[in-house]
């Protein structure tokens, strides 16, 4: 019977610790799994508007873009290896303005009347993307940090440097429209890369009035290798990093980047 208690006993004992050693492997493993998001795809209908990326914009109430100097972006940064210089960046930050606003959106303005083919392009592909960005960029962020420039009453969006106005809805209702309107309002082109088939980007859509030293045109429907293939060393680390980028984007996610480049006027 002795044996028997302490046999008894060893085993309670056992089992005892058995349990515990459940209780705290499943605690561990819930602070885990509750870290960690869930890898099962969900399918989502996709609705008919985007919907707008949820992220504090700072209004500058009293900016005046005729006093605002450029951004200097030095000192340039030496490596000893070639690097894409991804740094990451915020939704305010997308838009900058300054003192030469309105003298490049005239310049814009004017090669998107006489050339329109080549400073804007779109796609199927690219449809969706172009709607995206301009409600992100045209109802969203600029009326919210420019506050002095921009402008949205009722269905009119209304730019008060240049006096221009269009109305929302029918934009809406038009990519090409769409991708007018981005141009003749911010100083930046717009590049619409999609994903394909053999996992890179390709070129779907443009709204670019200076492209440096290329045509957009020419260049739809190229993955992005294709596109940097005259670089010379492309084919090595960069394009890994270039495709590992892309990759691992998400939405909602920015970043930037300082690109140089040497351009012949003559």
């Amino acid at each position: 019977m002795h044996d028997l208690g302490r046999l008894v006993s060893v085993t309670a004992t056992y089992a005892l610790c058995i349990a515990l050693l459940k209780r705290v492997l499943t605690f561990i493993a819930q602070r885990y799994l509750a870290k960690v998001p869930c890898k099962t795809k969900v399918h989502h209908a996709v609705p008919t508007t985007t919907i707008a990326l949820q992220e504090s914009i700072r209004p500058l109430h009293a900016f005046d873009y005729k006093i605002v100097p450029p951004v200097k972006y030095r000192p340039f940064e030496t490596k000893r290896h070639v690097a894409m210089g991804i740094t990451k960046s915020a939704k305010e930050d997308w838009i900058r303005i300054d003192q030469g606003y309105l003298d490049r959106i005239n310049i814009r303005r004017q090669l998107l009347e006489s050339t329109p083919e080549v400073c804007m392009g779109n796609s199927e592909r690219s449809n969706p993307a172009i709607r995206e960005l301009y409600e992100e960029i045209l109802l969203d962020l600029l009326p919210k940090r420019y506050p002095t420039i921009y402008r949205i009453t009722g269905d009119l969006f209304c730019n008060l440097v240049t006096g221009s106005r269009h109305h929302i809805p029918t934009a809406l209702s038009d990519h090409r429209a769409m991708l007018r309107r981005l141009i003749e309002n911010v100083e930046e082109d717009f590049w619409f890369m999609v994903p394909c088939e053999h996992g890179e980007f390709k070129l779907q859509g443009f709204a670019a009035c200076f492209p440096q030293g290329l045509l957009p045109a020419a260049k739809v429907g190229m993955t992005v290798s294709e596109i940097h293939a005259p670089i010379p060393g492309y084919d090595g680390r960069l394009k890994k990093g270039v495709n590992r980028c892309f990759e691992r984007m998400e939405r909602g996610q920015s970043v930037a980047r300082v690109n140089d480049q040497v351009v012949n006027s003559m």
